[in-house]
């Protein structure tokens, strides 16, 4: 409004308009790529993330329920909290050297969550540095490995029993091609 009368009414108006085009269909673009991106990691099983390593503030990009289970009131515990203490210095030591060293970052480990449950995690991810080198972020994703894990635990007992049950034995055994 660049006129009122005297009862501070409009009068007159001046203003530009804006061709946004090109803008829209970007962000159309945008909008479909990430719910691309969302279908893909919901059916993977994954959780993306990111990680500042200066407030060592640590940004879930999804939804982390089915890694960590429910959000209790006041949001997740810090993920070094959840981390299973046997794990947490390697976990530690897998991030630290990515950070270092620029290269990716790849880490598995247990961590409970916050119904109580124990659950393997895979993560994967890759340090941001600034201009002088340093690693300042890291972004990644995360993912529930646990059937594997178990998949992996009971191929090892069952080849144990089958090595124990050949070392009892009287009897000759052999493999033939």
């Amino acid at each position: 409004v660049v006129r009122r009368d005297g009862d501070g009414k409009p009068l007159r108006m001046a203003g530009t308009n804006l061709d946004i085009t090109e803008r829209k269909h970007a962000e159309s673009k945008l909008f479909e790529h990430d719910q691309r991106l969302k279908l893909a990691l919901e059916l993977a099983g994954m959780v993306s993330w990111d990680w500042d390593v200066a407030t060592d503030k640590f940004v879930w990009n999804d939804d982390p329920q089915r890694l960590l289970g429910p959000e209790p009131d006041g949001g997740y515990p810090d993920r070094k909290q959840m981390v299973h203490p046997e794990d947490l210095a390697e976990f530690v030591r897998a991030g630290s050297e990515s950070l270092r060293s620029g290269e990716a970052y790849r880490s598995e480990f247990r961590t409970r969550r916050t119904d109580g449950q124990i659950v393997w995690i895979a993560a994967r991810g890759r340090p941001v540095k600034d201009a002088r080198g340093a690693g300042t972020r890291m972004i990644g994703v995360s993912q529930d490995v646990s059937e594997v894990k178990q998949a992996e635990q009971a191929l090892r007992e069952s080849e144990a029993r089958f090595r124990s049950l050949t070392d009892l034995s009287s009897d000759w055994y052999w493999e033939q091609d």
